[in-house]
Formats: structure tokens, C-alpha cells, sequence
């Protein structure tokens, strides 16, 4: 009996509850870039295997924008599960993309070229205060290899 509780425990914990959500619309995936003057930028999250299954909120800093304009606020990306993507259009300059609880080493800087595509994974640890994430540019075929894996925000 404590077995199969087990068991079905231990299958609960690897598979994942975490919504993931997108704040603005998502650009349309037919197209490698729907408008020709931004840059396109995947941020990845592969499936868990055991535990953290939170979801990550992530931001994006645009430099440029930052720098014309008092109180500039992140813009909020969504929230990033296991297993899923979100997908960006931008404007050329250099971007930020960090995560919400604000740990410096997750940054991750972009120089973004318009008709250009980037790819960022983030991998989520478990830590003693809660989960620990750490963003990273993939190139283009580990980048296209894992959005194959990854399924669309909600919204």
C-alpha cells in the first residue's frame, strides 16, 4: 500500500503544475520573424525531472529605453514553466533579460540585430531559499533543438 503511494508521490513531483503565461500576444510561429525590424528572442525552459516546477517570472530591460526615461519599469515577459516557451519580438539595441526575483547571475545582455533570432534557455535548481535560475544564450541548433520539446504559453 505504501508503495504505490509512493510511487504515485514521487510521480507527482516530477511532473509539473507550473503555469506558464505570457504577457503580451505571441508573435506568430509560421513565420521565423513576424515583423522584419525587431529581432525575435526564444527563452526555453526544458522539462523537469524532479522538483522545481515553479514557474520563473521573467522581464525585459531595453537599455536604450531605460536610459531616456525616469522610472523606467522592466517590461514583465511572463511566467516560464517546464517544458514550455516564450517568444518576443524587439526593437534593435541592447536588452536585459532577467528573472523577477532579481539574482544578478541570471542576467542575461542581448545586442539585438533586427532579422535576427535568439535563443535563451533557462534552467531552474533547487536552492535553500527556493528555487535558483540561471539564464543562457544557446546557439541556433541547441536553441531550435529544445523549442521542439518545449510547448507555447497559454497566453
Amino acid at each position: 500500500m505504501y508503495g504505490l503511494a509512493g510511487l504515485l508521490g514521487v510521480g507527482l513531483l516530477m511532473t509539473g503544475c507550473a503555469s506558464t503565461s505570457q504577457s503580451t500576444d505571441i508573435p506568430d510561429q509560421t513565420r521565423q520573424i513576424q515583423d522584419p525590424a525587431k529581432a525575435r528572442i526564444y527563452l526555453m525552459r526544458g522539462t523537469k525531472f524532479w522538483g522545481n516546477g515553479d514557474a520563473i517570472q521573467l522581464a525585459l530591460v531595453d537599455k536604450h529605453a531605460e536610459a531616456r526615461q525616469v522610472g523606467y519599469t522592466p517590461d514583465l515577459l511572463g511566467e516560464l514553466g517546464p517544458g514550455h516557451y516564450l517568444c518576443v519580438e524587439n526593437l534593435p539595441g541592447i536588452v536585459v533579460i532577467t528573472t523577477v526575483q532579481a539574482n544578478p547571475d541570471t542576467d542575461v545582455t542581448l545586442k539585438l540585430v533586427a532579422g535576427h533570432v535568439y535563443y535563451v534557455r533557462l534552467s531552474v535548481g533547487a536552492g535553500f531559499d527556493g528555487p535558483t535560475a540561471v539564464l543562457k544564450t544557446v546557439s541556433e541548433e541547441e536553441g531550435r533543438s529544445l523549442l521542439k520539446h518545449c510547448k507555447p504559453p497559454k497566453h
